[in-house]
């Protein structure tokens, strides 16, 4: 992977969270657990988009699913390592090697510490 296309993925990454991140926002759409309807059950995940809508909203006090601090933590740290590396492989593209390795492990090890 050349420098440009690291700055592209990151760019479209961006522009990806920034869309999930107005349609939890702004959508006035139900969100339906597909699992819970069909079985009358409750899923590992329900709960973690209206928890992200609520957080979108600054509203942090009643998560439905505790996961959910988890999940908004990464996805705000995620988005702000995308600018960040962008930013470093724009700059220094000499290190753009370091940075892959550094997306690598802390796309790894991230998940593991949460679990």
């Amino acid at each position: 992977m050349n420098n440009k296309q690291y700055l592209l993925a990151n760019v479209l990454l961006v522009i990806f969270l920034t869309a999930i991140a107005a349609y939890f926002r702004y959508s006035s759409l139900p969100l339906h657990c597909n699992y819970q309807v069909s079985y009358n059950l409750p899923c590992h995940t329900c709960g973690i988009s209206r928890d992200l809508s609520q957080f979108l909203h600054l509203n942090f006090s009643t998560p439905i699913n505790p996961h959910s601090y988890w999940l908004f933590a990464f996805g705000v740290l995620f988005f702000i390592s995308r600018i960040l590396h962008s930013a470093i492989a724009y700059y220094h593209p000499q290190h753009l090697k370091k940075l892959l390795i550094t997306d690598a492990v802390l796309i790894i090890i991230y998940p593991l510490v949460v679990i």
